[in-house]
């Protein structure tokens, strides 16, 4: 078995380009983040600093909604001008209301569905290695490189999605 600094090494590119994972849609990022994910509040509100839905800066992670095949980066703390404008809730965040995530008037029903993730900065360490543990779904054209490499033991093809690779380590 390989260490998990070394896993975390191979996957960084297709964590920061993201990457499918099942789940709740219908729901708020927050609880996707905590009743899906199983993180903590904590660890939501101390560490997860920046939010984009579908490439809008979100401030109200209790009221955007995660809808199906959306995608949701998450970042922790970034440096300078532009990490305080994108740091939900900040100060400057109302600088970038062009970009920032607007309340959907109608809820979409509550379903099974799929999320795209993409992790950033401190977030790839902290969160990466739990969501390959869980199983995280690739296209083919981003694990190609894996193939061969230390983790191709760990890389089968997606029943659904044939085009697709289903990367889960235990």
């Amino acid at each position: 078995m390989i260490d998990s600094d070394k896993i975390i090494q191979i996957l960084y590119p297709i964590l920061q380009k993201g990457f499918w994972v099942k789940a709740l849609t219908g729901i708020s990022v927050r609880q996707l983040l905590e009743d899906q994910f199983k993180l903590s509040g904590d660890f939501v509100d101390l560490k997860i600093s920046t939010v984009f839905l579908n490439g809008k800066a979100v401030d109200n992670i209790d009221s955007a909604i995660v809808t199906d095949n959306c995608e949701l980066a998450l970042s922790g703390a970034m440096p300078g001008f532009v990490g305080a404008a994108m740091r939900r809730g900040g100060y400057y965040s109302s600088m970038r209301s062009a970009v920032s995530h607007v309340e959907e008037i109608s809820k979409p029903p509550i379903q099974e569905g799929v999320v795209k993730i993409k992790l950033y900065n401190t977030l790839i360490p902290l969160l990466g290695l739990e969501f390959v543990r869980r199983g995280i779904v690739v296209p083919q054209a981003d694990a190609a490189g894996l193939l061969g490499a230390e983790l191709n033991p760990f890389i089968k093809t997606c029943p659904n999605t044939p085009d697709s690779y289903v990367i889960t380590i235990k």
